[in-house]
């Protein structure tokens, strides 16, 4: 047996497989989908998301407009464009003036979290039903982005993330466990300055039982570099919260029906 550390995609890209894979046994299919809308006036762009549905979630992940009738006008057409397929729309940002204006049209702010010293606050905020109607017949509604609208969203959403010191991932630690040419087990990681976010960790069917897990974990936490101070993740009702806790995560954040019928979880760490 040997860990391989390389960012190479290749063994990412197994460790998402398998991952899932177990969930979809768990939860069986789930839509996956994403849907960019534009309000245009005369050609040019007043504002703008890009959304994507995940495990019965819609999330919007950049988002432009100059006015709170502008946002609202996005959220009518998200709730309306989804149809059926979602529990709720959320918002996860540090940008704290689109949370503030998010919370003035109805969305809930579930939970503040500072996951770091060098980070600021984190929010999580959701909406899970539309609490008025609009007209939305003047968004367009794609599942192709526009090149030119899209570079607009993009170019101001990025200016909020540097009014707001929003970090972006520094790099990635990917940690893979192989005997021979099989696949144990792995996990993948984002370093941010002085945090760590594992974004997914998952051991083989055929090794599970036999504490590879526990291997893998105590090795990802001593290459961890040590300019890491903090290390938080997600999990779900399904998968491994009690693994965690048993490391020292303990839970941040309580998600409700994310995906639907189970409770997800924020969990974070001193490293």
């Amino acid at each position: 047996m040997k860990f391989i550390f390389s960012n190479d995609e290749k063994y990412s890209k197994v460790i998402f497989e398998h991952l899932l894979k177990y969930n979809k046994e768990i939860i069986g299919e789930r839509h996956y989908y994403g849907k960019s809308f534009y309000l245009v006036e005369d050609d040019n762009l007043q504002a703008g998301a890009n959304t994507f549905l995940s495990w019965d979630w819609i999330s919007i992940n950049e988002i432009y407009y100059h006015n709170q009738d502008q946002l609202m006008q996005l959220l009518a057409s998200i709730f309306n464009a989804y149809g059926n397929h979602f529990v709720g729309v959320k918002f996860d940002s540090n940008i704290k003036i689109i949370v503030e204006d998010l919370i003035n049209i109805g969305f809930k702010l579930v939970e503040t979290v500072k996951f770091s010293p060098m980070m600021t606050d984190y929010y999580y905020l959701e909406m899970r039903n539309l609490f008025y109607e609009i007209d939305c017949k003047c968004v367009d509604v794609l599942d192709n982005k526009i090149e030119e609208y899209d570079k607009v969203i993009k170019a101001s959403f990025s200016l909020l993330k540097h009014e707001y010191k929003v970090k972006d991932i520094d790099s990635e630690l990917c940690l893979s466990l192989y005997d021979n040419e099989k696949f144990i087990g792995g996990i993948v990681s984002g370093l941010f300055e002085d945090h760590a976010y594992i974004d997914m960790l998952v051991v083989n069917e055929a090794y599970r039982g036999n504490k590879f897990g526990k291997k893998i974990m105590e090795r990802f936490h001593k290459e961890l570099p040590e300019s890491i101070v903090t290390v938080s993740l997600g999990t779900t009702q399904f998968q491994a919260r009690g693994f965690y806790e048993k490391f020292g995560y303990k839970t941040v954040v309580t998600h409700k029906d994310k995906p639907k019928g189970f409770d997800s979880y924020t969990m974070i760490k001193d490293k």
